[in-house]
């Protein structure tokens, strides 16, 4: 039987994702496709896979990807689905442990690209806000609405703008805020890797 749960994970939280995944699947629900805060489910035996999820430095369908997900399904690790650049992996648990990131170098260029990733998405809302603020000004600021008979859709004009100005600048604020214990956790391995060395 097939089931769709909805549940919204932050970018900042993809090892509770990860745990989540893996507790549907203790439990016999067995991961099929992703979407947007959309998970396919069928049922099946209880703790047959385990799951991991990963942030590509590219595209799933970047030639570099492509050979990257090539190489892991060598290894028995099969692609369940995407969503732009994170992968969900899983493995048969009856083949071991199951970790992409062998070393501590490769969880911390991991943790960098999310990062990286939450630092360009968050530069870009910061980029639409000012847009929709300088459009909102530009209606505010360029007509006179007391001349002109457009008074009401000026002003309609205006709030829909300065609306969406003020959404894209919460997004570009929550970005940096949501991957806070991400970048606590790549400070704890950079200090980990200095000691070793």
């Amino acid at each position: 039987m097939k089931h769709i749960v909805r549940k919204f994970f932050s970018i900042g939280a993809f090892e509770e994702e990860e745990q989540w995944l893996n507790q549907m699947a203790a439990k016999g629900m067995i991961l099929t496709g992703v979407g947007f805060c959309k998970y396919f489910f069928e049922e099946g035996t209880p703790g047959e896979y385990v799951y991991r999820l990963e942030l590509l430095k590219n595209w799933p369908s970047h030639t570099e990807s492509i050979a990257y997900i090539s190489f892991l399904e060598d290894m028995g690790i099969e692609q369940v689905g995407s969503h732009l650049r994170w992968v969900y992996f899983r493995r048969k648990s009856t083949e071991g442990a199951f970790d992409i990131f062998s070393d501590i170098d490769s969880r911390i260029s991991h943790y960098q690209r999310i990062t990286r990733f939450s630092f360009v998405m968050s530069a870009m809302m910061a980029i639409l806000a000012v847009v929709f603020f300088g459009e909102a000004g530009n209606f505010i600021f360029n007509h006179n609405p007391w001349i002109q008979s457009g008074f009401h859709d000026s002003f309609g004009y205006s709030i829909i703008f300065l609306a969406y100005g003020v959404m894209f600048t919460l997004f570009a604020a929550l970005f940096p805020f949501v991957t806070r214990p991400i970048r606590a956790s790549l400070r704890a391995l950079l200090r980990e890797r200095q000691i070793r060395e």
